[in-house]
């Protein structure tokens, strides 16, 4: 299952800055792959850091936080909550122009809880890694 950013803003409820995700490009019941470009025109790049920008990792781990959120919805779990982030791993800078793949995959779900890992690729190279542990509600 592919979803455009239409869709997914019709699944989630961020709005520009803050709306990461430009695409869906795989969705199963254990999966989600996505899309998020960055450009020089993101707001982040201005300040962080002025002559060198920088995609900041709190706004990276945000990606991956939408990307579970149309994971639940779509697989009609519930609304995720982000309750814990372990193993969280910088590797690789964001830069303006870069093309992020976030990967997430369910490795635990109950009643009322799921867990994912995840990676943001750029150049198919790891920029960042995560656990990432959600209540769900209805």
């Amino acid at each position: 299952m592919e979803l455009n950013s239409t869709q997914i803003k019709t699944i989630t409820d961020y709005d520009l800055p803050l709306s990461f995700l430009d695409k869906v490009t795989y969705l199963d019941n254990n999966q989600l792959q996505a899309i998020a470009n960055t450009t020089m025109g993101e707001s982040f790049f201005q300040g962080h850091f002025p002559g060198n920008p920088v995609m900041p990792g709190v706004l990276t781990i945000q990606a991956m936080v939408q990307a579970a959120e149309v994971f639940c919805k779509e697989n009609k779990k519930g609304t995720p909550n982000l309750t814990k982030l372990q193993k969280a791993r910088f590797k690789k800078m964001i830069l303006p122009g870069n093309q992020l793949k976030i990967i997430l995959k369910q490795t635990k779900f109950e009643k009322d809880k799921i867990e994912f890992s995840g990676e943001t690729l750029v150049n198919d190279e790891v920029a960042c890694s995560a656990n990432l542990s959600f209540l769900l509600n209805d």
